[in-house]
């Protein structure tokens, strides 16, 4: 059945929506495990504006976000997805008190995709760039909003594209795809964790 074409805007704001709903979903399974109590779901998706695909009444975007959830659950399940956890936790211990750069941010994230985008590729970079931000949540407000900025900005210029020259986000998440092995996890998150965190923190990784 053909589906009607969406243009580069509307894969934009979908993007941003799915990634927005994606990081206020995470951040609630981890509420109870925050610090700072002032910071909450609530006052992130209100000071970062952040929008959900019911913010828009949207079927297709909640489809393709349920999709989206399923694929991150089965990602969520491997023993990759505590590698991406630990070094995201391990940048912000590293960088210690030293702000953050915004170029250094997307430096990593752009070592994370090197080689071509993926739809793995895609959950993996939501994971991180959710990962960061929640480790970023028993510091400041201000990081957060940082964080979620750059990772939305990066996502919307670097992704976006593939998506819409790959038939939109409902084709890439389509669960009659065949979904690509986690096998390429580990090469993927070493490039990054080599050349991006390297770049990040200005000190070398131990890789194990």
């Amino acid at each position: 059945m053909g589906k009607t074409p969406v243009s580069q805007e509307e894969t934009e704001e979908e993007g941003k929506v799915l990634f927005s709903n994606f990081l206020v979903k995470e951040i609630c399974k981890e509420r109870n495990k925050v610090e700072n109590e002032q910071i909450t779901p609530e006052l992130l998706q209100k000071e970062l504006h952040l929008c959900t695909p019911s913010d828009h009444k949207n079927q297709a975007w909640i489809q393709v976000g349920t999709e989206l959830r399923r694929y991150a659950d089965d990602f969520a399940k491997s023993k990759e997805r505590k590698k991406v956890r630990n070094k995201a936790n391990e940048i912000l211990e590293r960088q210690g008190s030293s702000p953050i750069a915004r170029e250094q941010f997307r430096a990593m994230l752009s070592e994370l995709l090197k080689g071509g985008i993926t739809r793995h590729k895609i959950i993996v970079l939501f994971f991180f760039c959710v990962d960061v931000t929640i480790a970023a949540m028993y510091r400041t407000i201000e990081l957060c909003r940082d964080l979620v900025q750059w990772s939305l900005e990066f996502i919307v210029e670097k992704v976006c594209s593939w998506v819409q020259n790959n038939g939109g986000w409902g084709a890439v998440f389509d669960s009659s795809m065949k979904f690509i092995g986690k096998a390429a996890t580990v090469l993927i998150f070493g490039v990054l964790c080599y050349y991006g965190y390297k770049r990040f923190s200005q000190v070398a990784p131990v890789l194990d």
